[in-house]
């Protein structure tokens, strides 16, 4: 917009009328017409305000005729000051559309001349996408594997919904297909981002009833324990006796194992979680066998935990004991420790810290193989006599950006083998992944001669919103690839 600031000021001029000819008209935007009869206004007098002086013309006028116009050198009646300038400005306008044509005319050759994909725009990065995925993104992961009586294995994935529903995707393994289903009612109590846990076995240990899947989750009311069959209805899922009794802390993940005896007929319930923040962990634990059938109990455990510690549970193989497991948690230090714990007693043995690092609610998995296998009478470690079992240990780093694997068996210790699963995490061209949640299907009553299945289901945020994947461990936590079986659907 042109600038006014400038502009001379006029507002003392007076009306001149139409018989003194003697002023010249100036049309404001800059350009002078050249009226050739008119006199320049500097030819007027003035006075020393700047106004004009009106003349008298009239015949008795005795003031002193103005001397006659010089003549003004024009152009196409401009002058040519102004005129020389209009030209340039002109040219200047050919000129730059000139180049400007020659500019974009050879872009758009050179773009004609590439292949289409490099014109088709960038994707949008993983973060800026629009979430597709029908998963909650706080969603957390839990997972069961078990074996029918026709020695099929079945697998159930357990995630929440966007809508707050708790969700299975199951395995069918006569039509090979995975079925997704929700598991809870609609409007049913339920904490978003609640933590999850899975157990399952049979009623009693009576392998005449149909195998019950239990899956824990967190609302309103207390830990929930949600049930199918339920009241030997299959197919369908209700809330069964543990539900409402017990209260977790905000920050608190759960924890459950299923442990059955078919010697005895002994089974052990048991569900860990915290209440009162760090350094306090409950134990909530049902026992039946052939003469008793106990109500849930609980008991509290002390030891230095982190609030809303990473909790994982896994057998060390002991042939002599069935219940000598080791618990992995988050000291109140962030570090990784392996605790020895006896589900039967609830008692706490021998605590090993490691150097690495675990936060608050990480993605934590612990997968345990044995291996035993690789080994003969004179090679095996003696201490692999009692705990023969190699534990693999899989959680997410701080930023969830990636993870890491570490192994620990008796004779070995703790070691880090992230980079066994290194081809799983780094691959070409995929889009970077944000690791939400981990879970590997502990072996219970129903695989009580087989540590695991060795299946780690990874939920992960690849930009479209969560994903699950399913993964398999090699055999005996050996040098052998992991591998990816699929992806899990959740739709």
């Amino acid at each position: 917009m042109a600038s006014h600031y400038n502009t001379p000021d006029h507002s003392g001029l007076q009306v001149v009328p139409q018989h003194h000819d003697g002023l010249q008209a100036v049309n404001v935007d800059g350009i002078e017409v050249d009226y050739r009869t008119a006199e320049r206004p500097w030819d007027h007098p003035s006075d020393k305000n700047g106004k004009f002086l009106v003349q008298d013309h009239s015949e008795n006028g005795t003031s002193t005729p103005a001397a006659p116009p010089s003549p003004q050198n024009t152009i196409c009646g401009l002058r040519k000051r102004t005129f020389y300038i209009v030209i340039g400005v002109l040219g200047f306008i050919v000129i730059a559309a000139a180049v400007g044509g020659g500019v974009g005319g050879s872009i758009a050759a050179r773009n004609a001349s590439q292949p289409q994909e490099q014109q088709t725009p960038p994707a949008p990065s993983p973060t800026n996408r629009p979430k597709t995925s029908p998963v909650l993104q706080e969603s957390a992961l839990a997972g069961l594997n078990w074996k029918d009586a026709s020695n099929d294995t079945h697998y159930q994935v357990y995630f929440q919904s966007r809508d707050g529903a708790i969700m299975e995707s199951a395995w069918n393994p006569t039509g090979n297909r995975w079925t997704v289903s929700r598991i809870t009612d609609p409007g049913a109590d339920i904490k978003p981002g609640t933590p999850l846990a899975a157990s399952a076995g049979f009623p009693h240990v009576n392998t005449t009833w149909d195998v019950v899947k239990n899956v824990y989750f967190t609302g309103s009311a207390g830990i929930i324990e949600r049930q199918s069959p339920f009241k030997e209805a299959r197919g369908v899922w209700g809330n069964d006796n543990l539900s409402g009794q017990y209260t977790s802390s905000n920050r608190s993940l759960i924890l459950a194992f299923w442990d059955q005896n078919f010697s005895n007929r002994s089974q052990n319930l048991v569900l860990l979680y915290q209440t009162l923040g760090a350094n306090s962990l409950s134990v909530s634990k049902y026992f039946s066998d052939r003469n008793s059938d106990l109500p849930w109990a609980v008991q509290q455990l002390s030891l230095s935990i982190l609030d809303g510690s990473p909790l994982a549970l896994a057998r060390s193989g002991n042939p002599s004991t069935r219940s000598d497991t080791r618990l992995y948690l988050a000291d109140s230090n962030e570090n990784l420790m392996q605790c020895q714990f006896d589900f039967q007693t609830g008692n706490l043995g021998r605590l090993s810290p490691t150097a690495f690092k675990l936060q608050a609610q990480a993605p934590l998995a612990v997968i345990p193989r044995d291996n035993t296998g690789f080994y003969n009478r004179d090679t095996l470690p003696e201490c692999a006599r009692s705990a023969p079992y190699t534990h693999l240990i899989l959680f997410a780093s701080p930023d969830r950006s990636s993870l890491s694997l570490v192994s620990w068996n008796c004779s070995g210790g703790f070691v880090d083998q992230t980079s066994k699963i290194r081809p799983l995490l780094i691959v070409p061209d995929r889009p970077k992944r944000t690791y939400l949640g981990l879970a590997a299907p502990q072996p219970d009553g129903l695989a009580n001669n087989t540590p695991s299945s060795g299946r780690v289901y990874v939920l992960f945020d690849a930009g479209d919103g969560p994903e699950v994947e399913e993964w398999e461990a090699p055999l005996g936590g050996t040098d052998a690839a992991w591998e990816v079986i699929g992806p899990v659907p959740v739709r």
